[in-house]
């Protein structure tokens, strides 16, 4: 069974920043000498059939694990002592967690979030309802304002009314949120952070203060034309491309394109009896006539591929 930590510590989006510092604090399964300290002893609890071995450790403090058969036949099978439970439930959640008190330990050292068999096992017994139920803890991280209630085998992100519905509990912070991924783009050194569908571009010192996180580098580049301001997304040089709405843009967060005068895949030939260059790319598809094509291509145009006749 997993340890359970209390505690932990930080800040909640941008209106609770200055209202949370992060300094964790663990509810162990481990006390050094405590005034009521616990005895050694196996116990039972009425929902599952493991047993739990309270003992004391040669540093003089006392220790509560689950117990192995090899640990129970190591004492001569004593007989277990049944526990008291209590049974509780968050508002938001519909997993009863029990919380049995070991004597000598809070009820917050081993909870276990009940099965519906388990459930039914102990008598469907009902659950308090709190905001603050044994064994749960919260966590939040630097690139999210979300702050996360981890309870009975369950992840809840709360809303700012359960949060302080809660008691504004403070939350231990991590780094970078579970799903965050770090890209960078074939066509630009700039870093983008993605999360949750919604793409950031990073400053320096955001990216400095994730810890340098390593960008996976993406096979796609944003380009436009050094002639033409429209912002094209290529995939390959053979048409995997389309052409960016100001809204495909914004939602990558305005990826700098690199400007070229042709992009990938684009293609044109010049038709010498109308001087005119015949130019198809993703980005702009039309005529021009060859002074003009010259000074945007940089080609001059008897280098150019010759116009199929028709």
């Amino acid at each position: 069974m997993p340890r359970r930590l209390l505690a932990l510590v930080t800040a909640v989006g941008t209106a609770l920043l200055t209202a949370l510092v992060a300094s964790p604090v663990a509810a162990s399964t481990y006390v050094p000498n405590p005034d009521d300290h616990p005895t050694n002893a196996f116990y039972s609890v009425p929902y599952a059939p493991t047993l739990y071995w309270s003992r004391p450790t040669p540093g003089g403090g006392y220790l509560l694990d689950v117990a192995t058969y090899d640990d129970w036949k190591s004492q001569g099978f004593p007989a277990p002592r049944p526990v008291s439970v209590r049974y509780e439930r968050a508002p938001w959640s519909s997993t009863i967690v029990a919380a049995p008190a070991f004597p000598g330990w809070g009820t917050t050292s081993e909870t276990h979030g009940l099965t519906y068999h388990e459930w039914v096992s102990v008598g469907f017994p009902t659950p308090r309802v709190t905001w603050q139920p044994a064994g749960i803890y919260y966590r939040s991280y630097k690139n999210t304002p979300v702050i996360n209630a981890f309870y009975g085998g369950t992840v809840h992100a709360l809303t700012l009314d359960e949060w302080f519905a809660s008691g504004s509990p403070r939350a231990y912070q991590e780094n970078l949120a579970p799903g965050t991924e770090i890209r960078q783009w074939t066509t630009s050194p700039e870093l983008f952070m993605v999360l949750d569908g919604r793409t950031h571009k990073l400053t320096a010192s955001e990216w400095a203060s994730y810890g340098y996180p390593a960008p996976t580098r993406w096979g796609v580049g944003f380009y436009k034309l050094t002639w033409d301001p429209t912002i094209a997304r290529v995939w390959d040089a053979q048409g995997g491309a389309a052409v960016l709405t100001l809204a495909d843009w914004a939602a990558q967060d305005y990826p700098s394109p690199l400007a070229q005068p042709t992009l990938p895949g684009d293609q044109y030939c010049y038709e010498s009896a109308r001087d005119v260059v015949r130019y198809d790319g993703v980005s702009f598809d039309g005529e021009m006539s060859g002074a003009v094509a010259v000074a945007r291509l940089g080609v001059p145009v008897e280098t150019m591929p010759v116009c199929p006749a028709g």
